[in-house]
């Protein structure tokens, strides 16, 4: 539960820092491209900060 619980706070930090991110570099919403490799990197980030608590 806690775990889950956790999973969604971070989901929602992720679409913040990525809206955040695309709106810095002026990235295109549509680019489904680019929304799989910033995802991938922050799932990345993500799997490390969970590996290391």
């Amino acid at each position: 539960m806690i775990f889950l619980a956790a999973f969604v706070v971070i989901f929602i930090i992720v679409f913040v820092l990525k809206g955040i991110f695309d709106t810095i570099l002026g990235v295109d919403h549509k680019s489904v491209k680019h929304w799989f490799v910033s995802s991938a990197i922050i799932s990345g980030v993500i799997a490390a900060f969970a590996a290391v608590s």
